[in-house]
């Protein structure tokens, strides 16, 4: 693909990498205050759910996270970031918006920041910036909150801060704990749009025992496509061909093709713990290290959450 594209990786509110990648036919610099700019950037944005940075490059060598690793290494990484509430909808509204909680008045999942601020409708939010200034900006699976918190019909469904941010209708895909994918098109809403579940995958988790049981936890030999998070790496692959094919066709005419803002939003690791076998085989039990805090519990044999309010209360945290 031509030209060069920037990479974020953030972690629900909170930008952890950024690099810019030459793609193609060497680097170009360019310049996002200028719509003008015959050479500005392509922005891949992903966003991962409750990752914590518990990643190799941040010194936690136990951690399987090769391509986090080599993005670090040509980009910058961010040691010391925090989210502004360890909630979803007002962590991610403040990143979007660039406002603090206390002003966009977002502290739950619920409230949508364009009807809570008086000046709501007049916000811009980061994807709005760039489809405002002559690039392609769409999203696919977890970006917004979905439903009410971002301007959805229902507390689950839909949103997206459409029409606002994106120049294209919104790529929901997201899962229930019972394994249904969770999308406008799969819940059959009128124009709904997103990734819609295969007979095969719901053959493979009925065959597992998961399907229809919203249990916390579970791994099966069913494969990537039939969770959200690889229907939306595949979704994203394929715009990205179409973005490189189109690039490469407006070289072939002496014209510059339209550049992309895509965000790309996994649900993972924010529970329910799913995912296909393979990636559970990683982290053998014997190899999991606990936090300091939950060692702590156990070897107080403290396990419920009345327990662990006693104990905080007598001081045994002091220990950590």
């Amino acid at each position: 693909m031509p030209g060069t594209t920037t990479l974020c990786l953030v972690s629900v509110s909170v930008i952890l990498v950024c690099a810019t990648v030459a793609m193609g036919r060497g680097s170009v610099a360019a310049s996002l205050d200028s719509d003008a700019s015959p050479a500005r950037p392509n922005v891949l944005f992903i966003g991962v759910d409750d990752l914590r940075p518990s990643l190799a490059s941040y010194g936690f060598d136990f951690m399987h996270t090769p391509s986090v690793t080599r993005l670090a290494e040509r980009g910058t990484q961010f040691n010391n970031a925090y989210c502004q509430v360890a909630v979803c909808s007002p962590s991610r509204t403040s990143l979007l918006t660039g406002l603090r909680p206390d002003a966009t008045r977002i502290w739950t999942i619920g409230p949508y920041f364009r009807e809570t601020m008086p000046d709501g409708p007049a916000v811009k939010t980061l994807p709005q910036w760039f489809k405002e200034h002559g690039y392609n900006a769409t999203g696919i699976g977890k970006i917004f909150h979905p439903g009410t918190s971002s301007g959805g019909p229902t507390r689950d469904e839909g949103g997206g801060d459409m029409p606002y941010s994106w120049s294209l209708p919104y790529f929901f895909c997201d899962q229930f704990t019972n394994d249904t994918v969770q999308s406008t098109a799969m819940q059959h809403f009128p124009n709904g749009t997103g990734c819609v579940q295969s007979e095969a995958c719901v053959e493979c988790f009925q065959k597992a025992g998961t399907w229809g049981h919203p249990v916390s936890l579970a791994a099966t030999d069913c494969p990537d496509d039939c969770y959200p998070e690889g229907l939306i790496s595949n979704e994203a692959v394929q715009r990205l061909n179409f973005y490189g094919r189109e690039q490469a066709r407006a070289e072939r005419g002496g014209t510059t093709a339209q550049p992309f803002f895509l965000a790309v939003g996994f649900k993972r690791p924010h529970l329910a713990f799913k995912a296909p076998r393979k990636y559970f085989d990683l982290y053998p039990n014997s190899t999991v290290r606990l936090a300091k805090l939950q060692r702590l519990l156990i070897r107080h044999r403290c396990l419920t959450a009345t327990c662990i309010d006693q104990r905080m209360d007598v001081g045994v945290a002091a220990n950590l």
